[in-house]
């Protein structure tokens, strides 16, 4: 009786138990990733992908790598604000993060930015269950109408991320970067098509890797990186100040943020940043367009720009300070130049611009977890594949047998969608409080060690990782991507237009050029 019993239990909770060791595994590889710049999450995803055969020898099924990858994917779009605000080194997904996200760190608020993000994103995990049957059953009987217009629709995205650029001259310099991120996508890939991507390591030259491992490792990860070593970085002290931020904002970031998430999720080549573009749209510009001024204000009245824990007192002290430095201020045109209306103006404008800034942070972290979430959607309903690790998913349940097939109502594929998005509640929960707590300690750690070592450690890990993926062949694509990663820096773009390296080629596939 008692045998049976154990039995009984030990079948109803080991799988829970394994089910909640690899979403710990693919936490922790996700935050790993998304603390470490220039580590992609794709490059996790062809490494568990390519060492499934030898994970299947110790116990794991395809399902349980597959969840391991998932929860490696959403744990990242949590993490990777921390990098992107208190080092100014950005993945793909977070490159526009970096001025209102170092608007916030200069003022001390670095901490709340990240809260903010990881708020942003938690609140897409839940709103995404709000959202997702209606997104499903459009996409579902709409897409089949709008596939043979996919290439009109990615041109006018195209058109879109040019034309957010705030001048003529940055207008040409973006076009001039995505053509150039285009082109060498279209060769790149046209020379995968040949299998020239050969790994000089016999164990791996069947890992299936993509060009895509050289191609986004060197223009997101080792150009940033060569840039974070070549320059010094300085993390201010944070200030232990409670901050307030409009409820109606953070609803407003969060609606945008997933709703935008899920619908570029089934449009091809689109990545969260182009979809943060998109969204910029309908979020106030000066949370866009944070300049070198704008930044200088911070600096020089900084204490009137605390939200609305800020009365302008703090303000009246320092005016008392000196008459030179009175005069300082003035010239460089301070809030203690001005009659009280008039300081008490500024100071709304700042706690404008402020909210302004969080609260493209909230849109752009949901955005950039929504569309992990309805990029695995897209490959239930439309069988669709929009991010690497949703393609070394569908390549590992496919190699088991388990077909997907676009149908997540055939046999089996409702469980299994079910038990993926248990997957992304517990990896939400878990990097919701990680990532909060991390953000917390970051600007103390972060003082403490040498980041230039870390620059270089992280460039020479990824030359390692393409050569024994890739070959030869994919370290001159490496390096070729790392020089065109330096363009948007050099031209002072956005290093969005390096999506070009997708999208142009995607493009050109559904205008009929392949």
């Amino acid at each position: 009786m008692i045998p049976g019993v154990f039995s009984d239990l030990f079948s109803i909770f080991f799988p829970i138990f394994c089910l909640l060791l690899c979403v710990i595994f693919g936490w922790v590889f996700g935050f790993f990733s998304g603390m470490v710049p220039g580590i992609h999450v794709n490059n996790f995803a062809v490494l568990l992908a390519s060492a499934a055969p030898v994970l299947y020898v110790f116990g794991l099924s395809p399902v349980t790598v597959s969840i391991i990858i998932l929860s490696c994917a959403v744990s990242h779009t949590f993490h990777n604000i921390i990098p992107a605000i208190f080092l100014g080194a950005p993945g793909e997904d977070t490159a526009l993060l970096v001025l209102p996200g170092h608007r916030l760190l200069l003022d001390g608020k670095g901490p709340a930015a990240v809260r903010l993000s990881a708020m942003g994103s938690a609140g897409a995990v839940l709103a995404s269950l709000v959202i997702m049957i209606p997104t499903a059953a459009f996409f579902y009987a709409a897409y089949p109408y709008l596939q043979p217009y996919m290439g009109f629709v990615l041109f006018f995205v195209i058109i879109l991320m040019v034309a957010t650029e705030y001048s003529f001259q940055k207008k040409v310099a973006a076009l001039f970067v995505f053509l150039a991120a285009g082109f060498l996508g279209v060769i790149a890939f046209r020379f995968e098509d040949t299998g020239i991507l050969l790994s000089p390591v016999s164990f791996l030259s069947n890992s299936g890797a993509s060009v895509l491992m050289p191609l986004l490792s060197g223009l997101f990860g080792a150009s940033q990186m060569i840039v974070s070593f070549l320059t010094e970085s300085v993390i201010p002290d944070s200030k232990n100040s409670v901050e307030t931020f409009p409820q109606n904002k953070f609803i407003k970031g969060v609606f945008n943020g997933t709703v935008t998430g899920a619908l570029v999720a089934w449009i091809p080549g689109v990545s969260s940043s182009v979809a943060a573009i998109i969204s910029g749209f309908f979020i106030g510009k000066k949370s866009r367009n944070t300049g070198k001024n704008e930044l200088v204000d911070i600096k020089s009245g900084g204490n009137e720009s605390d939200g609305n824990e800020s009365d302008g007192n703090e303000s009246d002290g320092n005016e008392s300070d000196d008459n030179e430095s009175d005069s300082n201020r003035s010239d460089d045109g301070g809030p203690e130049a001005l009659d009280s209306f008039e300081r008490n103006a500024y100071i709304d404008s700042k706690n404008e611009e402020e909210n302004d800034a969080k609260e493209f942070i909230v849109t752009v972290s949901a955005i950039s977890t929504a569309n992990a979430i309805f990029g695995l959607l897209a490959l239930f309903i439309i069988g669709k594949t929009r991010s690497g690790a949703v393609v070394s998913m569908n390549q590992i349940l496919n190699a088991a047998g388990i077909s997907i097939d676009s149908n997540v109502f055939a046999a089996g594929n409702l469980e299994l969608f079910f038990l993926f998005y248990i997957t992304i509640l517990l990896t939400g929960f878990l990097s919701y409080f990680s990532t909060i707590r991390a953000g917390n300690v970051a600007t103390g750690f972060l003082k403490k060690i040498n980041y230039r070592k870390i620059s270089l450690t992280v460039m020479v890990f990824l030359f390692v990782l393409v050569f024994l993926f890739t070959g030869f062949y994919g370290v001159i694509v490496f390096v070729a991507a790392t020089f065109i990663g330096f363009l948007p820096i050099v031209l002072k773009v956005k290093k969005s237009n390096l999506m070009g390296v997708i999208l142009f080629p995607v493009m050109l596939y559904f205008f009929g050029f392949r």
